[in-house]
């Protein structure tokens, strides 16, 4: 009941353009509008659009159920790599002989999780710095080109200079250089 309804609510916005030269009526009430005046071509374009629009909302479509178990199951992988990680932490202490409950143990994993802050925190760093001198690198290679450029284009001849051309014949031929 609610497909059909969904189904012809999509056919009453797709036939509604009249400037197409056609129309679409509902001749017995059941809400299904029928086309008027159309040619075959514009039965069939409307058709594919409403087989598409149709799969495009049965595929957005979502219940709350469907929703909240997606929510739960991230939230699960959240926890599980938290855990993965304080476990982590916890194997390096374990394995520098610290007994797990005792505050020398949570003094270890404090420890070795700045440590592991401040390594995550170098790697970055470096990770920028590289990447800095990767750009200053290709900018010093780009000004270095056009600076190439520059100096191959032919520069004018001050007008002040004075320009010798000296000609001669060879045959029908005048061939002539400047200087």
């Amino acid at each position: 009941m609610l497909l059909g309804k969904a189904l012809a609510y999509l056919q009453r916005l797709v036939c509604t353009p009249k400037m197409l030269g056609w129309y679409c009526v509902d001749g017995d009430g059941d809400g299904i509008f029928t086309q008027k005046r159309s040619s075959r071509k514009v039965k069939h374009t409307v058709k594919i659009t409403l087989a598409f629009l149709f799969v495009a909302l049965l595929a957005a479509c979502s219940t709350p159920e469907q929703i909240a178990e997606r929510d739960r199951q991230n939230q699960y992988r959240a926890q599980l790599a938290q855990q993965a990680y304080v476990e982590r932490l916890a194997g390096k202490c374990d394995s520098y002989g610290f007994q797990r409950g005792t505050t020398a143990f949570a003094q270890c994993m404090q420890q070795v999780e700045q440590q592991q802050s401040i390594e995550n925190a170098m790697q970055n760093a470096a990770a920028l710095q590289a990447f800095s001198a990767i750009q200053q690198q290709q900018q010093s290679q780009q000004l270095l080109q056009q600076q190439q450029i520059q100096n191959l284009m032919i520069k004018p001849i001050p007008s002040n200079t004075p320009i010798q051309t000296q000609c001669y014949k060879n045959g029908m031929y005048i061939n002539c250089t400047s200087q």
